[in-house]
């Protein structure tokens, strides 16, 4: 049975924290003229640290009336995927006489916020969730007392909870291996925004494939098909080339409307070619027009999202489930393809191919939030094997375990790096706890793999990196964006001065992120801040570049927390050059790089730290090169991969990141506090005890 939720805070204890009478809080939560500023920000400072919603049934459950509901927060009521969904849901819930209460988030994570927060505001019994592509810790407390949510069709961001989903890599290698069959070779891929869960895990997945099978092409890959219109614009763009593909998959219903109307439409002036197209999800139209499809029983999905509502309703405890259901595959006559003749994969202007993904190395994941959930992800699409996960909450190991597809789970870390089954670990906790964690496991015999940054600072760098020599072993820093192929070709145009001389190596990393400052950015105690979340990206492009520099200067603000909320980093080589590195928490930056040289420029696209595009242009602004990443890969499969590579050759050192590369990183990002005068707490007792 489940154990007795905390009270709820109330009004009453909004006032006492707030030093006000319970009526001044009750005329700021209905927007009353007669309430001071001063008194406001007050209570509202007061009500975020209980986590305090008003609630709006009140006088509906002082009279008697009890919240007979469920609420149901969807992406897109037009959609009839979820309009089946919520057929479904409704019908078990009024079994029970339980009302479904619907709204749409639109994909929109402040509306979708602000819808889960008034559907709980009114008290609802649960909540089911179709999650956006935001960060749902803001629900933390409410599953904290008692509320049931289950994240729906996507798995919650930053929430423990159940969640029930597709198996979407499963449906994407089906939907791949059967055009391959059929002979097709130029496949495209149409995908929604890239903010949807669900379309970064069909599209990472049907790449992988496409990759797997050597007929991986960026030019047939496009996401941002929001909707049929959209999706329609971006497949009539690549029937317009004079090659075109010989296939399309569409990653949802709304988009396969609109690829198939495009292709109507080019099929009426070119009867005598034959696209060929694959979908996910089945609708009216997929059915008259012949087209094989994988897709899941819509319907029953919420109705098992129902049922297990019920099943936590009804008292049942234990830690979140991850429940996969699988994609069926249904074959149709009408969307066979004509074979076409074998097609080579282009490469990029690099000249550099995919990646060797096969990996004999036996991982072992430290940690299971957020960041591990990622890099695991990231693993299953890349065909790579996580052996073992350690964690210290065993409900969050078993949950990771049944996301990930790991065999084993332990409950202390100290088993994860023991387990002779493990050959290298990656470690995935906070900041704060990276050196002690990465020792941990380089004691133990074990490589490490550390998620950047490496250590809260160059003295705890440099002990990861003397402990690894030590022992023979292999101390990688996680700064991925040195070991993507689009850095080797940048650097390879440096190094061979096709831009002349540098000049200067701009970057920035802004987001708007969270202003709550419990959370983990925003928290001196585990390492908070924009430096080293987000500014360490742009530090370390910059100094990939540069190399050691010899000023460092630093300027920005702070956040009530005393971590930095802006800081822009300034640094000079010793030949002159100089490095600006940008980065904010509390604003949307364009997250973009440049590098400046006398007889050239290169502009590389948005997300510059991860596998992006970039333009190289001569002195008169004429592009001269472009480059398009050749694999689909995250980041984190490049890691593995030459975590792996070092192994094999025998080798400790990645040339992509060697240890001073990564002490030199940090030593700047050090320099940069102290600019700003931002202090951990940890270190600061470090200094106290010496």
């Amino acid at each position: 049975m489940r154990e007795p939720a905390p009270s709820r805070s109330t009004l009453a204890h909004v006032a006492a924290l707030a030093g006000v009478s319970a009526k001044s809080v009750s005329r700021v939560f209905t927007d009353s003229a007669h309430v001071s500023e001063d008194t406001r920000e007050r209570v509202l400072a007061a009500a975020r640290r209980l986590h305090f919603r008003p609630n709006r049934l009140a006088r509906e459950l002082r009279s008697g009336a009890v919240s007979r509901s469920v609420g149901l927060a969807i992406a897109d009521l037009a959609n009839p995927f979820y309009s089946q969904i919520a057929a479904g849901c409704e019908q078990v819930l009024r079994r029970r006489g339980l009302e479904l209460v619907i709204a749409s988030t639109g994909e929109d994570p402040a509306l979708e916020r602000a819808v889960a927060e008034n559907m709980i505001g009114r008290r609802v019994q649960a909540l089911v969730l179709v999650p956006t592509g935001g960060d749902q810790s803001y629900l933390r407390s409410d599953t904290e007392l008692g509320t049931v949510i289950l994240a729906l069709d996507r798995p919650a961001a930053h929430l423990a909870v159940d969640s029930l989903v597709a198996d979407d890599v499963r449906g994407a290698v089906m939907l791949v291996e059967d055009l391959l069959a059929a002979g097709c070779r130029r496949i495209a891929v149409v995908a929604d925004i890239p903010q949807a869960a669900t379309a970064q895990t069909r599209l990472a997945a049907c790449e992988a494939a496409l990759v797997r099978a050597g007929v991986h092409d960026a030019r047939w890959i496009r996401s941002g098909a929001h909707d049929a219109a959209r999706a329609s614009q971006l497949t009539e763009e690549m029937l317009a080339r004079s090659e075109r593909p010989d296939s399309v998959i569409a990653l949802n219903n709304l988009i396969a409307d609109g690829v198939l109307h495009a292709l109507l439409a080019h099929g009426r002036r070119h009867p005598e070619e034959r696209i060929a197209v694959r979908a996910f999800d089945d609708t009216a139209v997929t059915e008259l027009l012949g087209v094989s499809v994988v897709a899941i029983d819509a319907t029953a999905m919420g109705a098992r999202a129902g049922a297990r509502v019920l099943e936590r309703l009804d008292g049942e405890d234990g830690p979140p489930v991850a429940e996969v259901l699988p994609m069926v595959f249904t074959r149709r006559q009408g969307s066979r393809a004509r074979p076409g003749p074998p097609h080579e994969r282009r490469r990029s202007a690099a000249g550099a191919g995919r990646p060797d993904v096969s990996t004999g190395i036996r991982w072992g994941v430290l940690g299971a939030g957020y960041v591990a959930g990622t890099f695991g992800r990231a693993a299953r699409h890349a065909g790579i094997t996580i052996s073992a996960v350690g964690s210290r909450s065993p409900e969050r190991g078993r949950a990771y375990a049944a996301s990930h597809g790991v065999a084993v789970v332990h409950s202390s870390y100290e088993e994860l790096v023991t387990d002779d089954r493990v050959d290298a670990v990656y470690v995935a906790t906070p900041h704060t706890w990276h050196a002690e964690h990465a020792l941990l496991a380089l004691d133990a015999g074990k490589h490490v793999l550390v998620e950047k940054p490496i250590a809260v600072n160059a003295a705890e760098a440099e002990l990861i990196h003397e402990r690894a020599a030590a022992r023979g072993l292999i101390a990688l820093d996680g700064m991925w964006s040195r070991y993507l192929p689009m850095m080797r070709r940048i650097r390879e145009i440096v190094g061979a001065g096709h831009i002349g001389a540098l000049v200067s190596v701009i970057a920035d990393h802004s987001q708007a992120l969270t202003d709550d400052p419990l959370h983990r950015i925003n928290n001196p105690d585990l390492g908070g801040g924009a430096l080293l979340d987000l500014g360490v990206y742009p530090i370390a492009f910059v100094l990939d570049l540069l190399g050691p520099p010899v000023t460092v200067s630093a300027t920005g603000s702070l956040r009530s927390t005393g971590v930095d909320a802006q800081a822009t980093v300034v640094v000079r080589d010793a030949a002159g050059a100089c490095g600006i590195a940008h980065t904010a928490s509390n604003a949307p930056g364009p997250v973009s790089a440049s590098v400046l040289g006398t007889a050239g420029r290169i502009d590389i696209a948005r997300n510059f730290y991860a596998p992006s595009s970039f333009v190289r242009v001569n002195r008169a602004n004429e592009v001269v090169e472009e480059f398009v990443s050749p694999d689909p890969f995250t980041g984190f499969t490049h890691e593995m991969v030459e975590m792996q590579r070092l192994v094999d050759a025998g080798e400790r050192i990645s040339p992509c990141l060697t240890p001073e590369a990564s002490m030199d990183i940090m030593r700047v990002l050090d320099a940069a506090r102290r600019d700003l005068g931002v202090e951990y707490p940890a270190e600061l007792q470090q200094v106290a005890g010496n």
